[in-house]
């Protein structure tokens, strides 16, 4: 039995090997319709990290019956983290800000797309989104177009003590999930945790950290991959296969639909540090645009050109939470 268990390993291994490396295996397994990944996924039940890491490439590539949404209302935040996925310290004259009738154009748009059991949770994120002046209006323009939807409120929580009772009334009657990260930094989180539950509102962690303070994940940009002719270019279809962003952490802006939070905020990193990350038509679809749905699950299951850019394999998960000290190698090398 071990040696079949061993020889079965030792074949998941081989197989894994060659789709990682070889861009013509990948090109394969991503082009394969639905029916087919499905029945791969199936056969994949090994308690393997890198057989878990297959199935993920294979369900980051597979169109979804239901997608999570995700809108930065402000770029701007008042916690500077080294490494910010959303490059928030780079800020400059306050960064973009959402306003409520663009954001209630898009909703109302999503709302005619998609059946209300096709969306899963609609964030609301930033930056931080309670420095959002009327951050109390976009739950409320939510719950107009879709009445079961799961809201999140993403925050780092300094503000939260703060607030008025308008918007504690706000998400408890708009059934607001406040999901707060929990950095190692110098706030009563037992009584954030005590005054949400007064007020009735539920109010968690952002993943499940409970009692631990939230590390910091570093993801690096290609330098090299800046240049079209560079052949040091990462491959974006085996990066798009890998990364745990894609067709996960899915934004919406200005009518605009991106497969991941790098591409609409990458001009902070560009201007702040005089790059030239481009972002093209092709690196988003519009949702006023599309003729169906399925146009969209099949533009979030498939690479863009821009991750191109990204250094996937140089991910890492586990590092210490620090201040920013705005430095290029916090981001790109």
């Amino acid at each position: 039995m071990n040696f079949l268990r061993r020889l079965r390993q030792k074949w998941h291994n081989d197989i894994l090997y060659r789709i990682q490396r070889h861009d013509d295996v990948v090109t394969k397994i991503m082009d394969k319709q639905e029916k087919d990944k499905n029945e791969i996924l199936g056969a994949l039940s090994w308690n393997n990290l890198e057989v878990i890491r297959f199935r993920d490439g294979l369900i980051r590539t597979t169109p979804r019956k239901t997608i999570k949404l995700c809108f930065d209302i402000i770029e701007e935040c008042n916690l500077n983290c080294a490494g910010c996925l959303v490059y928030s310290p780079l800020v400059c004259d306050n960064g973009y800000v959402m306003t409520t009738s663009s954001f209630e154009k898009d909703v109302e748009r999503l709302s005619e797309i998609f059946d209300e059991d096709e969306i899963d949770v609609i964030t609301i994120s930033g930056g931080e989104p309670l420095l959002h002046k009327e951050v109390e209006k976009f739950p409320q323009i939510i719950r107009k177009y879709f009445g079961k939807v799961n809201i999140r409120i993403v925050t780092n929580g300094l503000l939260l003590l703060n607030q008025p009772d308008s918007f504690w009334n706000c998400c408890r009657e708009n059934k607001v999930v406040l999901e707060q990260t929990k950095y190692p930094i110098n706030l009563d989180f037992e009584q954030i945790a005590k005054l949400a539950e007064e007020k009735g509102v539920k109010h968690i962690y952002m993943d499940d950290t409970g009692e631990n303070t939230k590390t910091m994940q570093i993801f690096p940009m290609d330098l090299k991959s800046m240049s079209e002719k560079s052949i040091n270019a990462q491959n974006e279809r085996l990066n798009f296969f890998n990364c745990w962003e894609a067709n996960q952490c899915i934004r919406v802006r200005e009518g605009q639909m991106y497969t991941c939070s790098r591409i609409p905020h990458v001009k902070l990193l560009n201007k702040y540090f005089g790059l030239n990350y481009a972002v093209t038509k092709d690196d988003s679809i519009d949702i006023y645009e599309v003729g169906s749905k399925k146009e969209i699950y099949d533009f979030l299951a498939s690479a863009t050109r821009f991750c191109k850019y990204c250094k996937v394999a140089a991910i890492s998960e586990g590092h210490e939470w620090s201040v920013s000290k705005r430095k290029l190698d916090e981001w790109a090398n």
